[in-house]
């Protein structure tokens, strides 16, 4: 496969995994508004934009201690729009989109037919959307229903593509985003657990698509340090840290298997084994939760990198046979 097109399923990947995390993220804060305290609120939008690392539109009026409700109830339209439709925030959900149906117009011929219509579909479909069409009809009902459309490319992509490099490299984007996204959140969520503050930790369950996992494992009682490790170590639920780092894992195994033989990968895999061992068999105790969380972002921060300069920008002379 031609690095370029690597390249190109790779960041196909992330964009719609950072779509997806984005429009999640939205739904929640939109369905928190009505039903949360002023202060809640403005916390809710200063979690969501430091997560997803975005500049509020006209500065950063969200970080003040002393909002006033009906300021905050007002300026949510417009913290959603810009999120959701605004092209100029290269961060916001149709721009994410737009950004993963580029790379996947350059890279048609690795995948199905299936796979850019619906990419293709849903992007034109957003794009026409403006947010006063469903803001007065229980807005969270169109992220779910646009997060559902992810789901369904997903779908597609999974039963209708050759699991060959093409699909790791699809699914290498997708875990490398989700892990560094959602490490994110949950520092951004981690202050909250030594503080005295009436926050819904099911919403962020909800935000990482846990909630019924959760429930699952432990009961429909909600326990703050319980989903946060739950969130960081449990190993069968697809959006903690820990299973995409396993995925992580397999899928460099999948793109080579031989360690390295013609794109050294020998020091991507060393990094995904210790971002695994961390996850694995790493400390869970309450007060080393802020450095495992800055150990993942670094270890996933130069795992990008690695894979970045050993396979998709690596030296001419090494794609040779017999150098």
């Amino acid at each position: 496969m031609l690095a370029r097109v690597a390249d190109n399923l790779y960041w196909m990947s992330r964009y719609l995994e950072r779509s997806d995390q984005t429009i999640r993220l939205l739904g929640v804060q939109v369905r928190s508004v009505t039903d949360n305290t002023s202060a809640q609120v403005a916390a809710g939008w200063t979690r969501l934009f430091r997560s997803l690392k975005v500049a509020p539109p006209g500065g950063d009026p969200l970080y003040g201690d002393q909002l006033e409700d009906s300021f905050l109830l007002a300026d949510a339209y417009t913290l959603a729009d810009f999120m959701s439709f605004e092209r100029d925030n290269p961060g916001s959900m149709v721009s994410l989109w737009g950004m993963s149906r580029e790379n996947a117009r350059q890279a048609r011929q690795e995948i199905t037919q299936e796979m850019w219509g619906q990419l293709n579909r849903t992007y034109l479909s957003l794009r026409e959307t403006q947010l006063h069409f469903f803001w007065n009809k229980e807005p969270e009902n169109f992220y779910k229903e646009t997060s559902a459309q992810i789901y369904l490319f997903r779908g597609v992509t999974d039963n209708g593509l050759r699991h060959g490099l093409a699909w790791d490299f699809i699914r290498l984007g997708r875990f490398m985003e989700r892990l560094q996204v959602t490490t994110e959140i949950l520092d951004n969520y981690r202050p909250a657990l030594d503080e005295d503050t009436d926050l819904d930790w099911s919403l962020l369950l909800r935000s990482c698509a846990s909630f019924e996992p959760y429930c699952r494992h432990y009961t429909p009682e909600i326990d703050p340090w319980k989903v946060m490790t739950f969130l960081i170590h449990e190993p069968e639920s697809p959006h903690t840290l820990r299973f995409a780092a396993e995925e992580i894992r397999n899928g460099l195994g999948r793109i080579d298997p031989a360690g390295g033989a013609r794109h050294p990968l020998q020091a991507a895999h060393r990094i995904a084994g210790q971002l695994r061992a961390l996850l694995v068999y790493g400390s869970q105790d309450r007060e080393d939760l802020a450095g495992t969380l800055a150990e993942v972002r670094r270890l996933s921060r130069g795992l990008h990198d690695e894979i970045y300069r050993r396979y998709i920008f690596y030296a001419a002379d090494q794609a040779l046979p017999g150098r």
